[in-house]
């Protein structure tokens, strides 16, 4: 993610400068010795290419969502409806 440091700085009505720090890792350590790829984590977390075709949303769950929005329309179809015609 980005920090804008002027937007910081004017939001909190400050004439000091803000201090940001970035964590850059590189592909050796101080040592020369290569770091492991499994203690490294990049951002953004990409998923494993096998996982593309998996939904998240469950069946069960989806039918769920639907009823809550179709519930949500009829509700306020009802109150539009009560509202236009005053009664």
């Amino acid at each position: 993610f980005w920090l804008d440091g002027l937007a910081l700085q004017a939001i909190a009505e400050s004439d000091e400068e803000t201090v940001l720090m970035t964590q850059v890792l590189d592909d050796e350590t101080k040592d020369g010795d290569k770091l492991e790829e499994e203690n490294t984590i990049t951002y953004p977390l990409q998923p494993p290419v096998s996982s593309v075709g998996n939904f998240k949303t469950t069946p069960a769950i989806h039918v769920g969502y639907a009823a809550t929005w179709f519930g949500l329309s009829a509700a306020g179809m009802y109150m539009t409806r009560k509202l236009i015609t005053k009664g």
